[in-house]
């Protein structure tokens, strides 16, 4: 027979073990050339990496809708967060032609010509950072994050975020922004953690890109795409 004070150290380790932290929430600001800071956060990504191991996403979060759809030669949305395993839908509601590509190893891929009214859709098998052109439009430019992780989200317009409640544990947590990337270690208790995080951008330089060839677009747009 088990006695009374190992069953209550036991029962009070299992509880231990499935419990969850408070809300893990709090600011990110990109600080740009002259200590000006970013006036739009709501393309910045924030989300956690475990200290060891690697996460399990859920099944559910994995097959959602994911889209990232072409109109008036832009992307709608321009930033985009998604699970690996996701597939990300790509439709046209152009009435011209578009290519959507990307050269972001390890998530390279390249959708072809399609014209509008049509739809292709690009799973994403590994974590990273994936920049995604049109080789027919260089105005047209997006990013899409790809969390190995289902505890990711986007910042709002003034640099707010939450990533609701977190297991217990250590983890990495990381903001992405096209201007940097910051990074602060965390540890998730049986409280509530607010944290602060700052992308310093004041080296950032916008570069323009090249076609899905490497080579720089034409100046002369064939206007039939």
């Amino acid at each position: 027979m088990i006695p009374l004070w190992l069953r209550a150290i036991v029962l009070s380790l299992i509880l231990i073990s499935n419990a969850s932290a408070h809300e893990v929430f709090g600011t990110v600001e990109v600080i740009l050339k002259g200590d000006k800071k970013k006036p739009d956060l709501s393309t910045v990504f924030v989300y956690l990496e475990p200290a060891v191991g690697n996460f399990k996403t859920p099944e559910d979060i994995i097959k959602r809708n994911y889209t990232m759809a072409t109109k008036n030669k832009q992307f709608t949305p321009r930033s985009l967060a998604v699970p690996v395993g996701a597939g990300v839908q790509f439709p046209n509601f152009d009435s011209i032609f578009h290519n959507i590509f990307s050269v972001s190893a390890p998530n390279r891929f390249d959708l072809g010509l399609y014209k509008g009214g049509a739809s292709k859709t690009q799973v994403f098998q590994q974590p990273g950072i994936v920049k995604v052109f049109c080789n027919v439009h260089p105005q047209m430019s997006a990013t899409i994050v790809v969390a190995g992780t289902p505890f990711y989200t986007l910042a709002d317009r003034q640099g707010n975020f939450t990533l609701g409640d977190i297991p217990i544990g250590s983890y990495q947590l990381r903001a992405y922004s096209d201007e940097g990337q910051a990074m602060k270690n965390i540890t998730a208790g049986d409280k509530e953690v607010q944290v602060k995080l700052t992308i310093d951008g004041r080296s950032f330089k916008k570069a323009r890109h090249k076609n899905k060839f490497g080579k720089d677009y034409s100046t002369d747009e064939n206007e039939r795409y």
